[in-house]
């Protein structure tokens, strides 16, 4: 089976579906608000203006608790799956129930250039270096709460090209490496342009422009690279031996 009918059962339990996806952002924005919270009291005990607190710093306190926090949703995934649908935490990574070094590794060789290269591109076409930045895509752009069309469009069509590339190539390693690597390469850009962190962040109406169209063709190209070379194979499937019996989707 499909990366995506992993967790599908011989019953349709909507419900459950639905209650994973609530814990899973219950998570999100828990996680967040506590270690916000943690990151805005240690700046004030190191006399920083932190944005957590009203003030106006984007701190590196404020960035790794940001970090950690979404760091925390891998565990908490693994755990709203391993007690909804009984299945172990590694069949989240991809359909081999693991996390894989080669496919990973073919998505930092190729890929991450390329979003090197785009991130630079965009920075130097922008005015301003302080102005960067299915169902399940819709969820993705939602989460990231612009107000800004230009944004949500890019933000869809991460989604959309996410969803995508992980159900073609049966796991989520190479939409790691493209989401990393536009976090990753898009703050070195900004701390070497000396560029306001929280104004690289703003998600405001009118902080995108028809440039975020570029990260949107460019989903689209590697999506279709993708899908062109799993063409003859077509998506990544299960070995023969399913994850859980209670994964079995009827008729399999």
């Amino acid at each position: 089976m499909p990366y995506h009918l992993v967790l599908a059962g011989e019953k349709r339990r909507i419900g459950r579906g639905i209650l994973a996806i609530v814990l899973l952002h219950a998570g999100l924005l828990g996680f967040g608000a506590a270690f916000a919270q943690l990151g805005g009291q240690i700046d004030l005990l190191l006399g920083r203006d932190s944005v957590v607190t009203g003030g106006t710093e984007f701190t590196p306190v404020t960035m790794a608790t940001t970090f950690a926090s979404t760091a925390l949703l891998i565990p908490w995934s693994m755990l709203i799956q391993r007690w909804l649908y009984g299945v172990k935490g590694g069949w989240l990574h991809s359909v081999a129930g693991a996390f894989r070094p080669a496919v990973l590794g073919r998505a930092i060789l190729f890929l991450a250039p390329v979003w090197a290269i785009y991130l630079t591109v965009l920075a130097a076409l922008e005015p301003s270096p302080a102005g960067r930045r299915a169902v399940s895509a819709v969820l993705f752009a939602t989460i990231h709460l612009s107000t800004d069309v230009w944004l949500n469009l890019q933000f869809l069509a991460v989604g959309v090209a996410f969803a995508l590339i992980t159900w073609r190539t049966g796991g989520i390693e190479t939409a790691v490496v493209l989401h990393a690597a536009n976090n990753v390469f898009g703050l070195l850009l900004a701390l070497a342009l000396h560029a306001d962190l929280a104004a690289s962040t703003d998600r405001s109406s009118g902080a995108g422009s028809a440039l975020h169209l570029i990260p949107v063709v460019l989903l689209a190209v590697i999506t279709a690279v993708v899908w062109y070379r799993t063409r003859r194979e077509g998506p990544a499937v299960t070995p023969m031996r399913a994850p859980s019996q209670d994964a079995i989707p009827a008729g399999s």
